[in-house]
């Protein structure tokens, strides 16, 4: 594959959707208190906060490079760069959304860790490759 074939907002998507990809394996949240603390990764906050996300940026992203490197694939008209927007618009705020939210479980408030906070950064630089890609072909 060659990747001078990507625009710079393809690029971007692809890098924030693989450093998405990295943050779900990291912890989101820490429950504990005193000596005890018990962690949660991208995988364990439930399919909405993650994996919907996850999966709204590996789909748009693969669109993206297919499109860039296979320019004689047919795309259906509905993969257009506005509904990749979209998509990676929707993802993005679902994690900017658990970030603000929080989680809590049997009356107990985590704390956020890392990967919610990487994972955060992740899903706005996926949404903003998105972006700049739209603006390149509006």
């Amino acid at each position: 594959m060659d990747i001078d074939k990507l625009g710079n907002g393809q690029k971007i998507m692809a890098g924030g959707t693989l450093l998405f990809l990295i943050a779900m394996f990291l912890p989101w949240f820490t429950f504990g208190s005193g000596g005890f603390s018990v962690s949660g990764n991208g995988f364990d906050i439930g399919a909405l906060w993650g994996l919907i996300p996850l999966i709204l940026f590996i789909a748009v992203a693969v669109v993206h490079v297919v499109g860039a490197t296979k320019p004689d694939a047919s795309l259906p008209p509905a993969l257009n760069p506005l509904n990749l927007l979209i998509a990676t618009g929707v993802g993005a705020a679902l994690v900017v959304l658990k970030l603000l939210i929080g989680e809590s479980a049997l009356g107990l408030t985590a704390g956020r860790s890392i990967g919610l906070f990487l994972g955060t950064i992740a899903a706005l630089a996926a949404a903003a490759g998105s972006a700049l890609h739209f603006k390149e072909n509006a």
